[in-house]
């Protein structure tokens, strides 16, 4: 029996320290795994890294073709303002030529208008001085055969050709 006990007493303390081992090995499972999810973490932070390297670099590439396009932009402002001056005495002037434009448009709408009354006045005179030219010349024909006839004048004017005469000397006034 003594052997029996002494055999189950070290089977026992040899269970223990299996047990002892098996707690063990469950923590050092335990930290096993959990050092292979920090490995598989630090795994994917790498692959990160890589993409965020990748990306980090088109960024910069990005970056140096805008500040290139920006410097491009600022020079060609600094061309454009230098003009900027020119451009307002140009845009000042092509309204002061504008406004005498339209102050020369008013004159010569003014200038036709009184060219066509000028006009409309000549032809009345014209009319005028034709209609006195007829009249002159046909008192000239009554007064030739007045002469060759012999007749007193006053008798063969005649109410017509007075009337005639007072027409014209109206119509001139």
């Amino acid at each position: 029996m003594t052997r029996k006990v002494e055999e189950l007493s070290k089977k026992a303390e040899e269970s223990t320290k299996l047990k002892d081992q098996l707690e063990e090995f469950r923590h050092s499972a335990d930290r096993l795994q959990r050092a292979e999810a920090m490995i598989e973490k630090y795994k994917k932070r790498f692959e990160e890294d890589g993409d965020l390297k990748k990306i980090i670099k088109s960024l910069e590439d990005q970056n140096r073709t805008l500040r290139e396009r920006n410097t491009s932009l600022e020079e060609e402002y600094r061309k454009v303002s230098a003009f900027k001056p020119m451009i307002d005495s140009y845009k000042e002037s092509i309204s002061k030529i504008e406004e005498k434009c339209s102050e020369l448009q008013k004159q010569k709408a003014e200038l036709e208008f009184a060219i066509k009354e000028e006009k409309r006045r000549v032809r009345e005179v014209e009319e005028r001085a034709a209609r006195s030219e007829d009249l002159a010349h046909a008192l000239e024909e009554r007064l030739h055969e007045v002469e060759i006839g012999g007749e007193p004048i006053r008798a063969t004017m005649g109410i017509g050709l007075a009337s005639e005469l007072n027409n014209s000397s109206e119509s001139r006034l």
